[in-house]
């Protein structure tokens, strides 16, 4: 009798055995599967605004990727500095939230800068001129504004040729 209970032991210990080598061959076969965790999206910078191509009324869409919000920006050269100072020096009823002088790299004063703030069409306005140079920004709120005009994505964008306006 211990000679059959002895069998009984033999043929299950091969046939765990042989379960247990034929589960961890199969594993090893098995290519490894990693699961595909999408990084997480780099933070895009509130300051970050690119280029739409929209050009309408003589000024170019700048989108904003972090939230969608749209800045208009123009640039327009003028027959003279006195002409574009006339467009940037406040003239209307409200007054401007900031006026400041705009200096060139040897401190010589060669414009103007005005920011208003509620103003229709847009919420608020930024407008300077360095010399007979224009420039205006539209933009749905004052923070976009200055946001946009301090992240200079328009530093070296074309400018209208509006000397006989």
């Amino acid at each position: 009798m211990n000679h059959i209970v002895a069998r009984i032991l033999v043929v299950l210990l091969t046939f765990g055995l042989g379960l247990f080598l034929h589960a961890a061959c199969r594993r090893s076969h098995q290519p490894v599967t990693v699961a595909n965790v999408p990084a997480p999206a780099s933070a895009v910078s509130p300051t970050t605004f690119q280029g739409t191509g929209t050009i309408d009324m003589f000024m170019e869409d700048y989108r904003r990727p972090s939230d969608g919000a749209i800045v208009r920006f123009g640039c327009s050269d003028r027959a003279s500095a006195a002409k574009a100072l006339s467009l940037v020096r406040p003239g209307r009823d409200a007054r401007p939230v900031e006026k400041t002088d705009v200096y060139d790299a040897n401190g010589t004063k060669i414009g103007e800068r005005v920011v208003w703030d509620s103003r229709p069409p847009s919420e608020a306005e930024v407008t300077w001129n360095e010399g007979a140079r224009l420039f205006y920004i539209n933009a749905p709120s004052l923070e976009d504004a200055l946001t946009f005009e301090e992240s200079k994505v328009w530093a070296g964008a074309g400018c209208w040729d509006a000397r006989s306006w």
